[in-house]
């Protein structure tokens, strides 16, 4: 798995090759690297694992410029930047919290799995992390500049309450917008955030990871907004981790890797039972 992981990152750093100011593509790489987690997490069936593999697989042949060989550089042994570029995003909630998001999974993969890393890897990821701190101000319903908006309570959070929140608000009456997917991808995202606040706050960046908490609660109260009419209630699609078919038939994009790792984890990383993931699960694999 090692190579799968070398991989991931390899994709993470090439986002910002392909475009200077690229955030999205990260997507892939993320999604390699959660793939991964899940793969060693001894939770899938053979005939499932199987499956999330070949996707993975799938990713390096969709998308090849992202898999190009970095020019070499010295390994890096300081990684300051990237947790500087995390900070950044934990300090101003942008692209639905992909800096944060796509920062914890790589700084998971380094403690996990010792890779070696260029510097010129390290600072393509940490650009790519930067460029999630600029985003379209007025994306969310109603707010003509979402930075002026102010979450209630938001420095008296429990980290742990906070994320059970996350999941309870995310995966209930999940709508689609007359686009077709917004609703939809922020409830993904905060999901995705909650988990990654949380595995900072595990690999020791606990101040980080309170700072970031602040961002998620804004997001949860900016995922309520919504317009009154217009919008499509998502139908639910049972979510089972060793159903092979959540690779096979009903897999849509990359998010869907993200989304059920960061649920499988937030189910141990929270003590007590959590909400059913069905509602956003089916709103994932019947995007409209």
């Amino acid at each position: 798995m090692t190579l799968l992981i070398e991989q991931g990152i390899l994709a993470l750093a090439n986002v910002a090759v392909q475009q200077s100011d690229g955030w999205f593509q990260g997507h892939v790489g993320a999604s390699i690297l959660a793939g991964v987690q899940l793969l060693e997490s001894n939770q899938l069936p053979e005939r499932a694992a199987r499956a999330l593999k070949a996707r993975l697989e799938q990713h390096q042949e969709n998308h090849p410029a992202l898999f190009e060989v970095l020019e070499p550089s010295p390994l890096a042994t300081d990684f300051s930047s990237i947790v500087s570029a995390i900070e950044n995003n934990a300090q101003q909630l942008s692209r639905s919290g992909h800096g944060v998001i796509y920062g914890a999974l790589f700084l998971e993969a380094i403690a996990k799995y010792h890779i070696n890393v260029s510097q010129r890897a390290v600072a393509n990821i940490a650009q790519l992390l930067n460029n999630c701190s600029v985003d379209n101000w007025a994306r969310y319903f109603g707010c003509s500049d979402y930075r002026r908006f102010t979450a209630k309570n938001a420095h008296e959070l429990d980290l742990l309450a906070l994320c059970r929140s996350a999941l309870e608000r995310s995966t209930t009456d999940v709508y689609y917008s007359s686009g077709g997917y917004f609703y939809t991808g922020e409830r993904i995202h905060s999901v995705t955030h909650a988990h990654a606040i949380l595995l900072l706050d595990q690999l020791g960046y606990s101040a980080l990871a309170q700072q970031a908490s602040e961002q998620l609660a804004l997001q949860l109260e900016l995922n309520d907004l919504r317009p009154e009419s217009g919008l499509t209630l998502a139908a639910p699609r049972h979510f089972d981790l060793t159903d092979a078919t959540i690779w096979e038939d009903d897999y849509s994009d990359e998010h869907q890797i993200k989304l059920a790792y960061s649920y499988s984890q937030l189910s141990q990383m929270l003590s007590e039972s959590i909400a059913p993931l069905d509602n956003l699960w089916g709103a994932v694999c019947n995007p409209q």
